[in-house]
């Protein structure tokens, strides 16, 4: 369990430190900031796995350009020019942020590290690997991953698959949790069990951050939080359990990008649309379900900024956006179905 962490803290955790640290301000509150750091850390791991497209790149040769791209961030987030401490600007200013911290003071680092403590130890080897569900395909295809060396292995099996073309349900999370594996050296049945522990906290605050930014209300986002545990997905907490499976992680990809988009809406910064951007491509490389949650969200933001007198100051800002989360999402679908069997298409 200690190589699972230490090599999530280096693909995940670190990368998006200071990915968050580089390119956003500093100023906004610690929900934000962690949420930040863990999309962008996504984004990073997303990215950097796709070198094993490249004929002789092996996940070991991925090790080292993260490792590289890592201490790149590194560098130049010493080199860059310290920004100015001051009081935070009115956009970057989400409502309900705590700002002396929880119970008169305690640091808020304090508080994630308990809360990560809670939600990892409930579920700790909570990741399904029953044979009710297809656990074990996704576990076998990342276990051919690593032993081939190849992000897509043709010869996984599958109940249509022929040998020859790439299973069509597999997007880029696959290579992710491949990578994970790899550079963990643990079994990938082990790895997928403990997946939940060291998401869940994160998938959490992702959505409380969605609900923030969309309510602007903490109270009722703490309502939604709670209904969350109650009823999402038609499980509540459970679901949490599941988070190994590419669908839910899209579905946590979904919270960030909206999220993100939100935060452009309200404060134009260029930086948030990036974000997002990056994210939908991402979302959409994961499963093939992002594409539909993300046009059923900007078709609601459409109606919003359309016909409701509050939603008029967002127009502009939102038809700049949609071309740009369009053609992020339609670059990330397009070679799943270029290369997937005829049947599929």
């Amino acid at each position: 369990i200690v190589r699972i962490a230490v090599s999530f803290a280096a693909l995940f955790v670190v990368p998006g430190a200071l990915a968050r640290a580089l390119f956003f301000p500093p100023h906004a509150s610690s929900l934000e900031r962690t949420c930040r750091v863990f999309a962008l850390g996504i984004v990073f791991v997303s990215v950097v796995v796709c070198a094993g497209f490249i004929p002789g790149i092996s996940f070991r040769g991925i090790c080292v350009i993260a490792a590289v791209l890592a201490i790149v961030l590194g560098v130049l987030c010493l080199r860059r020019r310290p920004v100015e401490t001051g009081p935070a600007p009115v956009e970057d200013t989400p409502p309900g942020e705590v700002k002396r911290g929880l119970a008169d003071g305690i640091s808020p680092a304090i508080v994630a590290a308990v809360l990560f403590a809670v939600c990892f130890v409930a579920l700790y080897g909570k990741g399904e690997l029953g044979w009710a569900s297809d656990a074990p395909d996704h576990v076998s295809f990342i276990r051919r991953s690593v032993d081939s060396g190849t992000l897509f292995p043709r010869d996984s099996f599958y109940r249509e698959g022929d040998g020859a073309s790439l299973d069509p349900r597999k997007g880029l999370w696959h290579p992710v949790l491949a990578l994970w594996t790899y550079a963990s050296h643990t079994p990938a049945d082990r790895l997928w069990r403990a997946i939940p522990s060291f998401m869940a906290y994160f998938a959490l605050c992702v959505f409380l951050w969605f609900a923030v930014e969309l309510c602007r209300s903490r109270w009722r986002a703490a309502l939604a939080l709670a209904l969350f545990f109650l009823f999402y997905a038609g499980e509540g907490f459970p679901w949490l359990a599941a988070l190994g499976f590419s669908r839910n992680v899209a579905q946590v990809l979904l919270w960030a990008a909206l999220a993100f988009l939100i935060r452009f809406y309200r404060s134009s910064r260029r930086e948030y649309l990036a974000g997002s951007s990056l994210l939908a491509a991402a979302g959409a490389a994961y499963h093939l379900i992002f594409p539909l949650l993300l046009a059923t969200s900007l078709f609601g933001l459409f109606l919003y900024v359309t016909f409701v007198r509050e939603g008029r100051g967002w127009r502009r800002a939102f038809w700049a956006s949609v071309p740009i989360l369009l053609a992020a999402t339609t670059a990330a679908i397009v070679p799943r179905f270029a290369d997937a069997p005829g049947s599929f298409n």
